[in-house]
């Protein structure tokens, strides 16, 4: 069997915490970025099980996620452990090439299965809490991006150089980080 490791790397982050302008303080700290994994081990955990409950009340199986696995010991980790999809035949698309109009209708009628149980959701448990409707991803989290963003790109491009699968010519420089 296949095991497939996706790894979580040090951030660089400008330890300053606070701002002369009392602005919103942007997510600094390892706990900080903590959050951001334990939301979306909540979804996994909490949210998407429900959604997919709401179909299950009309005898509708319906997924949104792969299998989710638990260790039968408990971790002093936090951690997601998914089905790997590939298993089963899911591949992914070739990025360059973008989706075909069959996979472009099954997409967006995932995402219209999804749009309608989360409604169906607010309307009978009321809006989501506060956790789930702030995203980190914001004008005001810039900096937590660009510095989670130059912590992966830069060890993963010069990883991926090391396998030398394209030409320096088909580089790309954004922002002093090196993307493929």
């Amino acid at each position: 069997q296949r095991v497939q490791l996706i790894l979580k790397i040090p951030l660089k982050v400008n330890e300053n915490k606070g701002s002369e302008n009392n602005e919103e303080k942007v997510p600094t700290s390892a706990d900080d970025y903590h959050e951001l994994f334990v939301t979306e081990s909540d979804m996994y955990d909490k949210i998407v099980p429900e959604l997919e409950g709401l179909y299950a009340n009309f005898d509708n199986k319906i997924y949104f996620k792969p299998k989710q696995y638990r260790f039968a010991h408990e971790l002093t980790c936090n951690y997601i452990l998914l089905e790997d999809l590939q298993a089963r035949g899911f591949k992914n698309a070739p990025r360059r090439e973008g989706l075909n109009i069959e996979h472009t209708n099954a997409v967006l009628a995932k995402l219209a299965q999804w749009h309608a149980a989360s409604a169906k959701r607010v309307e009978i448990r009321g809006d989501y809490p506060e956790e789930y409707l702030n995203s980190y991803f914001s004008q005001q989290n810039l900096t937590f991006i660009e510095n989670m963003n130059a912590a992966f790109n830069e060890p993963f491009a010069q990883c991926l150089g090391s396998y030398d699968l394209l030409l320096p010519e088909k580089e790309i420089i954004v922002s002093n980080s090196v993307f493929y």
